[in-house]
């Protein structure tokens, strides 16, 4: 009997739906951690504390052309635009005439110019002009922090446990978020937000492989775009959050501490069927049995030992054969699809998060950019998976990566000419990129074989990490040198991958490769389909 079976005989019922609906919520913090940077990173306006013209360690705006106009030099920035320097002061507070006098580095501090009397870890730490490199090094700290939880979660949780693991991760993600309120520099904070990131990638994958394992597969794909749509939610609910407390080290109490509102999940979250089958736990059984009778089905207990457990049924078609790493660029056809993938998921993490971070820096509200970068997700999903089903999988990953790129190098080109407009162009290549996310799970997990589906999504998520960990520095690059700079590498990036992506055969109502020789049949297909 496969496992997919025994499945089909328990049912898809008040159990699953239950357990789905909180193993969904619990990626609802996710979006929170992620983000939260946007917000206890942020860089305000800054001018240079000049002693006896400003008492205050925060000034407001009306200030900069009046109380400050003799101690500031102006300068040209990226936009065209006369503004105080940030990092420059004159040694004389006397008025003299400008070009005499001495220009030297802020020596005495900044002062910050908040509009919303928020404080920011940048503000305490000084971490702007000479310093301002240390804030993509802390955001990064979480991206490699994820991608550590990625590449041995899948391990973890096959030795431990799902809900072990699950829930190790979530405890984690919260803890650490609440510490890093307690942060005395940046370096403990790197280190904190560093394990904060490993937890919450433990959460969601433990959550994701919890909830494919209690389902059969026709409701798996419906419960992952639900668990992202979580995120989104919780995306949505971060600025909210950082509109009513100012105080970054509060924001992070709050936010992490809420994390206990799922301690009950140790009693509702259920171990995998699966894995208990798979490791000969006893409780199994009971299990099995207690599911089946909340969802009003009856039957008897069954032989677990003749109970074939693959995680994909179609794993038992060649057991024999135990591909490596070399067997992913050994031959033509899969080599192909390797290095065009890790660079797709590159390209789509590095623009997604690219943009997610920088939303501080695109003018106006910061709270509403956040809040509608994040809002314009879940239409995004919905845009994306009826895309999918008309238009297919390449043809839908092609247009929406190419709708970014011109979307990005459009904003690149409105930053001089209109902010609204600029704002609104990263906006919409948001929305697209968003749904461009989904696309790619899918359609690398239909694109390799069964034999290496595995491995070959392990490199592609690798390869979409090294996106989300460059992605600060890209951000970086705009704070500090040209704003520009971000949206015109992004536009390039996409059009480029989107020009990749066509070498790349669809999959859409296509049975899935079970192995070299099914891989080789779908690009002579698609070969013969050109011609």
């Amino acid at each position: 009997m496969k496992y997919d079976d025994v499945l089909q005989e328990i049912g898809f019922g008040k159990y699953q739906i239950r357990v789905a609906i909180l193993l969904v919520l619990s990626c609802v913090p996710n979006g929170w951690y992620a983000m939260i940077s946007v917000f206890i990173l942020d860089i305000p306006e800054h001018l240079c504390h000049v002693g006896i013209h400003d008492t205050n360690k925060t000034a407001s705006p009306n200030l900069t052309n009046a109380t400050f106009n003799n101690c500031i030099p102006w300068e040209e920035n990226d936009a065209g635009e006369t503004i105080p320097s940030k990092c420059k002061r004159y040694t004389s507070n006397e008025t003299e005439d400008g070009q005499n006098r001495t220009i030297i580095d802020c020596d005495h501090g900044w002062n910050y110019l908040t509009e919303f009397n928020e404080t920011t870890a940048v503000m305490e730490w000084n971490l702007v002009c000479g310093k301002s490199w240390i804030k993509p090094v802390i955001i990064s700290g979480y991206m490699i922090g994820s991608l550590i939880g990625g590449t041995i979660g899948g391990t973890l949780s096959d030795r431990y446990g799902r809900k072990v693991t699950f829930l190790v991760g979530l405890a984690l993600q919260s803890l650490f978020i609440a510490v890093l309120g307690f942060s005395d520099n940046f370096i403990m904070m790197t280190i904190l937000y560093s394990l904060a990131g490993f937890g919450s990638t433990l959460n969601y994958f433990g959550a994701f492989i919890i909830s494919a394992e209690i389902v059969d597969r026709s409701k798996r794909a419906l419960i992952g775009n639900l668990a992202i749509g979580a995120y989104a939610v919780g995306y949505m609910m971060l600025p909210i959050f950082a509109w009513f407390i100012a105080d970054w080290r509060w924001l992070c109490y709050v936010v992490g501490g809420l994390g206990i509102l799922f301690v009950p999940y140790y009693w509702f979250i259920p171990e995998s069927p699966r894995w208990l089958i798979v490791n000969g736990k006893p409780e199994a059984n009971s299990l099995i049995l207690k599911i089946a009778q909340i969802n009003g089905k009856q039957i008897n207990e069954l032989d677990l030992t003749k109970i074939n457990v693959s995680a994909n049924d179609d794993e038992a078609t060649n057991e024999t054969f135990k591909p490596t790493l070399l067997d992913l660029v050994r031959h033509r056809s899969i080599r192909t699809r390797t290095f065009a993938l890790s660079f797709i998921w590159l390209t789509v993490a590095l623009t997604y998060y690219c943009i997610s971070l920088g939303t501080s820096n695109l003018g106006g509200n910061k709270f509403i950019n956040c809040f509608v970068a994040a809002g314009i997700e879940i239409p995004s999903y919905v845009l994306i998976y009826f895309s999918m089903e008309k238009f297919g999988r390449r043809s839908t990953l092609a247009f929406y990566l190419v709708l970014t790129g011109i979307s990005c190098i459009t904003a690149s080109l409105l930053l001089k000419v209109d902010e609204i407009l600029m704002t609104v162009c990263a906006m919409f290549g948001k929305l697209c990129i968003s749904g461009v996310f989904s696309v790619v799970y899918i359609y690398a997990a239909e694109l390799y074989p069964t034999q290496m589906r595995n491995m070959g999504m392990g490199i592609c998520f690798t390869f979409g990490r090294i996106g989300t960990i460059s992605a600060p520095y890209m951000v970086f690059a705009g704070e500090s040198a040209r704003r520009d700079i971000p949206f015109i590498i992004m536009g390039c990036f996409t059009v480029l991958a989107s020009v990749i992506s066509l070498v790349l055969p669809e999959t859409n109502n296509v049975k899935l490769p079970e192995n070299m020789d099914d891989v080789i049949k779908q690009d002579r297909y698609k070969i013969k389909m050109c011609r």
